[in-house]
């Protein structure tokens, strides 16, 4: 029997074998960018469902970054700074034992008893460092980038001593970092941040937020003199918090009703930053008894807050807050208090801000509502009570809106955003720009405020908390 011959020509089956390989080597190509990509979402404890519309809106975006990730790769060398700790595998163990520990329970509880010494290379030489897990939730821990706490002593490292380093969802990716810069170029106290690569014990971790920590560090730079930095300690609140889920049979989570008791700022225990160097300064302890003297009266009902608390900074600082939409930075736990001794008021210190200046807000029947008094957020409540506070909160929204709305503020924040994006979008290509027309819009519809209306605009207020 006579085979018929391939009417397909050799040049032709040639041309088609070269077309597979080019595909086949086409989609290698994209995969191995792609499988990076999706590793990095998909390590996020915060991300959406692998099936919601972000999830899906952000594959298209991978796809248009592969160009850029090998360029990345045949650059060879990048402008980010590169940190490396060195961590003695009996101490490493200390800090993976407490994030067990943490991710058995739900949230971390932690002190200096935790930190472990670790090397921190710098500049051709080591410096000695002390580390430890840091987070209260699982976001910074539960992945494979955990959120330290860093130590260094004598030297600093790019101007910090003390310092966080947090997996970048942890902080917004590059959100945080730009509303701090936002804020400090409006006169508050904020802590540095900046995008790092981290490698620890040789083992390449990636791109980490540092920041640096609450204390005297934020005064460089500023005319402010040497003062105190105070918090309201949040201890008691958590572990009576876990406590409650276990007397309920249930595992923590942040569903799990909140302790009325614990969960109040007027009771907390006053907490002061830097207390070595507090003890050893005769002027220092002087301050540090004088701010403790006026937060504990503000918190006792003694003083009324625009006796304790800078009325000019903290309308500033609400007015921020509720432009920006940064509802977190003034729950009572994480607010940080700076007290300056030539004022003798206690100014509002930047951290935490969790920004979202896209954050969906449910408006009431009157119109616009303010999310940062009212509620749970009791302690700027009771600042806002005070006249003398309230109305520089209206006065700052009115100077804050046509600010947002000038094209210098835009350049600013995208200068900014362009470094920060430029160092993320790397690895995280599908990160959207800061949503400076949400603000804007904030900003212009909170201008309805006065003081005849501001009550009828206060949602959620609880008196019997005040």
């Amino acid at each position: 029997m006579r085979i018929a011959k391939s009417s397909v020509s050799k040049p032709r089956r040639l041309w088609r074998s070269w077309l597979r390989i080019v595909a086949g080597v086409a989609m290698i190509l994209v995969a191995v960018p792609m499988a990076d990509y999706l590793s990095l979402y998909l390590a996020n404890p915060l991300r959406p469902s692998v099936l919601s519309r972000t999830t899906l809106a952000a594959v298209p975006k991978m796809v248009l970054a592969v160009p850029a990730y090998y360029r990345h790769a045949l650059a060879g060398e990048s402008q980010i700074v590169e940190l490396g700790l060195r961590i003695e595998a009996r101490d490493f163990q200390k800090i993976a034992d407490k994030r067990r520990e943490a991710l058995e329970v739900g949230v971390l509880f932690s002190s200096r008893q935790d930190l472990v010494p670790a090397a921190l290379p710098w500049h051709a030489q080591d410096l000695n460092a002390r580390v430890r897990l840091k987070g209260d939730l699982s976001d910074h821990w539960a992945g494979n980038r955990w959120s330290l706490r860093v130590e260094v002593d004598g030297d600093d490292l790019l101007g910090m001593r003390r310092f966080s380093l947090h997996a970048p969802w942890a902080r917004g990716f590059h959100l945080e970092p730009l509303f701090l810069d936002v804020l400090r170029s409006s006169g508050f106290l904020a802590p540095r941040a900046d995008i790092v690569d981290l490698s620890i014990n040789g083992r390449h971790i990636g791109l980490m937020e540092i920041e640096g920590h609450i204390g005297s560090e934020l005064l460089t730079g500023s005319v402010r003199p040497r003062g105190i930095f105070l918090k309201l300690d949040e201890d008691r609140l958590w572990r009576e918090w876990v406590a409650g889920a276990e007397r309920l049979g249930v595992p923590w989570s942040i569903e799990v009703p909140k302790p009325k008791e614990a969960d109040n700022w007027r009771t907390a225990r006053i907490d002061a930053f830097e207390m070595r160097e507090i003890r050893a300064s005769e002027s220092l302890s002087a301050h540090h008894a004088r701010a403790t003297e006026l937060l504990q009266g503000a918190m006792d009902g003694e003083l009324s807050p625009s006796e304790v608390f800078d009325a000019e900074r903290w309308g500033a600082f609400l007015a921020h807050c509720d432009i920006f939409g940064a509802t977190h930075m003034v729950l009572w736990n994480n607010l940080r208090f700076y007290f300056d001794p030539t004022s003798d008021r206690l100014e509002p210190v930047a951290f935490d801000t969790g920004v979202l200046p896209g954050r969906q807000r449910q408006a009431l029947a009157t119109g616009v509502s303010l999310d940062c008094v009212g509620g749970e957020l009791a302690l700027t409540t009771a600042l806002v009570a005070d006249p003398v506070i309230r109305s520089a909160f209206i006065q700052a929204l009115r100077r804050l809106d046509p600010q947002v709305q000038a094209e210098p503020f835009e350049d600013f924040l995208r200068e900014r955003e362009r470094r920060y994006l430029g160092a993320l979008g790397t690895d995280y290509p599908w990160l959207h720009s800061f949503d400076l027309d949400a603000v804007r819009r904030r900003a212009a519809a909170l201008q309805v405020i006065d003081e005849d209306n501001f009550e009828n605009h206060v949602r959620g207020a609880d008196a019997t908390r005040l």
